[in-house]
């Protein structure tokens, strides 16, 4: 089953400038990046979709 969507994205997302820099372990790197990929989504985006998720249910 795909869930697959047609996304049109900017290159700049349209006022992104914060940047967000924490050291995890690389084995957690590994994991986020594997995540993102496989909802087939850019890390920036992926990391802004898991924020404004766990924010909802705050």
């Amino acid at each position: 089953m795909t869930t697959e969507k047609k996304r049109i994205i900017t290159a700049h997302k349209g006022g992104r400038t914060e940047r967000i820099s924490q050291r995890v372990l690389p084995e957690v790197k590994n994991m986020f990046d594997e995540m993102a990929e496989r909802k087939n989504m850019k890390p920036a985006d992926f990391l802004e979709f898991l924020i404004k998720k766990v924010y909802k249910k705050a």
